[in-house]
């Protein structure tokens, strides 16, 4: 029971952690940002910090890295997903955390969300490249090519406010990396 209690004590700080970050974004750059300024936000000990992270940009990491794997499963779980379901996802991811990635944008912090979203854009791309007849030596350089592509559309999409649905976006790399089935792409 003990233990129960301290992780849900540890995820309200960090959960804390996190929407203070988010808070602080807002009204001043990241890099002028102290450990002590969020904690005080956040309503939690600098100890309570140190126990979880080692600097603010592990506080936005570990963020990503939980929605990710979170997603990703329920991505998994689902019956018939294909390489779409796993475009629309990363569309859909980026809505849902649409704060953070315009934070880290207008704070010139894409590498933090660059290195979380590539990690699972390679899975994405794996997946894509088992589909067609490549071989086995340009693998590696297929799924990097396609994953770094999703990205850069990713981020464009997200400085241009994310005007587009999700499904024109998911149809738009779709008909890009020739997939088929996209139908006509309109803007």
């Amino acid at each position: 029971m003990a233990e129960s209690r301290a992780n849900t004590q540890n995820r309200l700080a960090t959960e804390s952690m996190y929407t203070a970050l988010m808070i602080l974004m807002r009204k001043k750059a990241f890099r002028d940002i102290t450990v002590t300024e969020l904690t005080r936000k956040a309503g939690v000990s600098r100890m309570a910090f140190y126990r979880n992270y080692t600097d603010l940009e592990s506080v936005i990491e570990r963020h990503l890295e939980e929605g990710f794997v979170a997603r990703s499963q329920e991505l998994l779980a689902a019956e018939g997903s294909d390489a779409r379901d796993s475009i629309r996802f990363c569309f859909s991811f980026f809505r849902d955390q649409s704060d953070l990635v315009k934070n880290l944008i207008d704070s010139g912090l894409t590498s933090i969300l660059m290195d979380s979203c590539m990690r699972f854009l390679s899975t994405v791309s794996q997946t894509l490249a088992c589909d067609r007849e490549i071989p086995p030596r340009l693998k590696r350089h297929y799924i990097e090519f396609v994953a770094g592509g999703i990205y850069k559309i990713l981020i464009e999409w997200a400085k241009d406010e994310m005007r587009e649905s999700d499904a024109h976006m998911t149809k738009v790399v779709v008909c890009l990396l020739g997939l088929g089935g996209a139908g006509p792409v309109r803007p």
